[in-house]
């Protein structure tokens, strides 16, 4: 290998066999592009996918094979290997006994070679064969990786260290490569439907190469795998990689001018969040003045660095409880909300312009009604007409988003929030108008229908905190004045609600539970038997896991009550 190239890269420019071609894909598929791997001398230029790929389904079948196994063998002329886990490989200690280390442990160890290489024979075909298969054999194995014990859930990690110059942490890969295929893919059709910009992809990698930083940024996203069912990460492991951050944010802070870079603010943000995870709200408040005080210094938001990349972290990070808006939904206080400009609800002139019209015959039929009675205001109806479009992609990584292209910041920027009163915040007694509730409720849709893996709570849980309390707060009789498509909007919206606090196993929450009785006790009348939900739930958004959901649990919710 060149002496200037990167010491993660293994595949180098001299590798025999791999046209530029292939060689370009294996790394870009790694998370690096290879094509100038070894003239890489500054973090700045390293460049990483937008979105991993490989996550659609929990476990991958015999014949899926895997992309790097592909590529090599179509170079090599070897038969592809399977994409299922392999049991780890272990090698016989000096006193005769098998090392039993985790089959993670063996997979996130530096790539250094096969360890089981045939000593290579001149003139030797045979040997030679075997010796390229046995190294292709080995590579196909680094690339994969158990991080469930059960093999439920197969994480690819790669073969090359995730964040470069880094491999003390052997759980940092299937961290990161949960970060690229998990978090990253479940957020975007939120980001695109609400078209607001977004700091997942490039930048929170980049801060996770910052070694102050890294402990936090690890700590976080471990955190949202921890509510995955069967995620192998402890609470032991997060609670260290948080006190440590700590220790290395002081001894930055003691530094000569170590309160001026931007990743300062990031990680106090990060620590402002972490406290309001685990209910310590007299260190959250100090962090998050201590915030805002630093922030004021450097002149306001907009004078942040990266580009505006900054702000829009602070405005909504990239992980649990990261938004600002989303603190503000669930605690009623806000650290940057009243710095922005606040705007008024703009509503089509009745009847409907020819153009307008045009947008509206494309959106269900529940909201074509609401639509033609003026009920909707254009920014909501363009967010509408934006999921529609993304319902017809069906998969989010299939929607064409720009992360860097977008006219928010965070979803209170629409106009139907701005008056939306959260139900912690002092003297909020006002009932939220139906077009609050909608726009949450398309929030909390948009992070169900295109997350297969239910990584929820993500950056959802001040939306869902709000919608939860503000419908439990509305009156039985609120509904009865409204017409046929306002209540069956509201129906709609309890139905959304009560399919967000499902977790990754697809069971409810206790607080789901509670509120799915609350929703079937108000509107079962309305349903003689279930296929009259499931047309309710047809007239909106819908997918066929919340028809199916909703189906089968109003059958079992009918079943109960009339054993009574």
């Amino acid at each position: 290998m060149s002496k200037q190239a990167a010491p993660w890269i293994i595949l180098t420019t001299e590798k025999p066999g791999l046209d530029a071609q292939s060689r370009n894909a294996i790394n870009e598929w790694c998370g690096m592009v290879g094509k100038h791997s070894n003239r890489r001398q500054h973090k700045d230029n390293l460049r990483f996918p937008s979105r991993a790929v490989n996550w659609k389904h929990q476990q991958r079948p015999n014949n899926d094979s895997l992309k790097v196994a592909n590529l090599l063998n179509d170079v090599e002329g070897q038969t592809p290997h399977s994409a299922r886990p392999r049991h780890a490989r272990h090698t016989k200690p000096s006193d005769g006994t098998t090392s039993k280390g985790s089959a993670t442990e063996s997979l996130t160890r530096p790539a250094t070679g096969s360890r089981h290489r045939s000593q290579k024979k001149k003139g030797s075909a045979s040997t030679e064969t075997k010796q390229c298969k046995d190294e292709l054999e080995e590579r196909s194995h680094r690339a994969t990786s158990i991080f469930c014990k059960d093999g439920s859930m197969g994480i690819r990690v790669d073969p090359f260290d995730c964040i470069p110059g880094t491999t003390a942490d052997a759980r940092q890969g299937e961290i990161v490569d949960y970060y690229k295929q998990i978090l990253d893919p479940g957020v975007v059709a939120t980001f695109f439907v609400f078209d607001m910009r977004s700091t997942y992809g490039r930048m929170p990698l980049e801060c996770l190469m910052d070694e102050d930083f890294r402990p936090l940024g690890l700590a976080s996203i471990a955190g949202t795998m921890s509510s995955v069912k069967h995620a192998a990460v402890n609470r032991e492991y997060i609670l260290a990689q948080l006190g440590n951050g700590m220790r290395l944010l002081r001894q930055r802070l003691s530094r000569p001018g170590g309160a001026d870079a931007d990743i300062v603010l990031v990680s106090i943000m990060f620590l402002a969040a972490s406290a309001y995870v685990t209910g310590d709200l007299e260190g959250f408040k100090l962090h998050t003045n201590k915030l805002k005080q630093m922030v004021a210094a450097r002149g306001g938001l907009d004078n942040l660095g990266y580009g505006g990349g900054t702000k829009t972290v602070l405005l909504h990070g990239y992980d649990p409880f990261r938004w600002d808006a989303s603190w503000k939904l669930s605690t009623g206080g806000s650290l940057w909300v009243d710095d922005r400009p606040r705007k008024k609800p703009i509503y089509p002139p009745l009847p409907l312009g020819e153009r307008t019209l045009a947008l509206v015959e494309r959106l269900p039929p529940g909201f074509r009604e609401l639509c033609a009675k003026g009920l909707i205001c254009v920014e909501l109806l363009d967010i509408l007409a934006r999921m529609t479009t993304a319902m017809s992609y069906k998969s989010s990584r299939h929607i064409p988003y720009d992360q860097k292209v977008g006219q928010y910041d965070d979803y209170l920027s629409v106009s139907s929030l701005q008056t939306l009163t959260t139900p912690n915040e002092e003297g909020s007694t006002t009932p939220p108008n139906l077009e609050a509730l909608l726009t949450l409720g398309l929030i909390l849709f948009s992070s169900t229908a295109f997350n297969e893996m239910r990584a929820i709570p993500v950056i959802f849980r001040g939306p869902k905190d709000a919608l939860y309390e503000h419908l439990l707060r509305l009156e039985p009789d609120s509904h009865e004045g409204a017409d046929d498509a306002q209540n069956q909007c509201y129906q709609w919206l309890w139905a959304v609600t009560v399919d967000a606090w499902r977790d990754a196993s697809r069971e409810l929450m206790p607080q789901g539970r509670y509120l799915q009785i609350q929703f079937y006790k108000r509107y079962a009348s309305n349903w003689e038997t279930s296929q009259d939900l499931v047309h309710m739930l047809k007239r909106f958004f819908w997918t066929e896991d919340l028809v199916h959901f909703q189906k089968a649990s109003f059958e079992s919710f009918k079943a109960k009550r009339e054993e009574r």
